[in-house]
């Protein structure tokens, strides 16, 4: 079965396409499935994925941004992927000593910036569909969400060793709702 995607018509809309593990020039070598649970909007497929490979981290940043052209909605995909980041079960957790959580963040992080690496490519109608009213609206939900809990964090992060402060500071650039806060 193949995978479906969307794809730009000259009108600026989207249509839906085949994907192929070959993508315009690039090619989804190692990790083939990614194609997959970018294109079946996995989020919590792509986490346990990024986690069962992390020894294979600088391949897997190279890969992830390519295998995002098959997700319907890539923003959401990134944006589902967050759930969880401050868990409200245990809002007390230290993410430092909870390897699972630490984990996690890290995983989240980085598909942000795997985001902001695809985003970086795009023309200015391409990048306002994939950010759009909706998509920044929930960006803003979710920021305003963590904005309180950052009050909270330890003396480290004045130190740089936050990945609370890294995860906002790159929700916002991603999404660039920087001027909202």
């Amino acid at each position: 079965m193949p995978l479906l995607g969307t794809d730009e018509n000259r009108d600026g809309t989207l249509q839906e396409a085949e994907i192929s593990p070959v993508i315009g020039n690039f090619e989804v070598k190692a990790y083939p499935q990614l194609l997959k649970l970018c294109g079946d909007m996995d989020s919590a497929g792509l986490h346990k994925f990024v986690s069962d490979n992390r020894k294979n981290l600088a391949s897997l940043k190279e890969e992830i941004p390519v295998a995002f052209k098959a997700a319907a909605n890539l923003a959401s995909l990134v944006l589902n992927s967050l759930e969880g980041f401050y868990p409200m079960e245990a809002p007390n957790t230290d993410g430092k000593k909870d390897a699972n959580l630490l984990g996690m963040r890290m995983t989240c992080i980085m598909l942000m910036e795997c985001l902001s690496i695809l985003l970086s490519g795009l023309d200015r109608n391409s990048l306002a569909a994939v950010l759009s009213k909706d998509v920044k609206q929930r960006t803003k939900a979710i920021a305003e969400g963590w904005n309180p809990l950052l009050g909270n964090l330890e003396m480290d992060a004045c130190n740089g060793n936050s990945l609370d402060a890294h995860a906002v500071l790159q929700l916002l650039a991603t999404f660039a709702i920087v001027s909202d806060f």
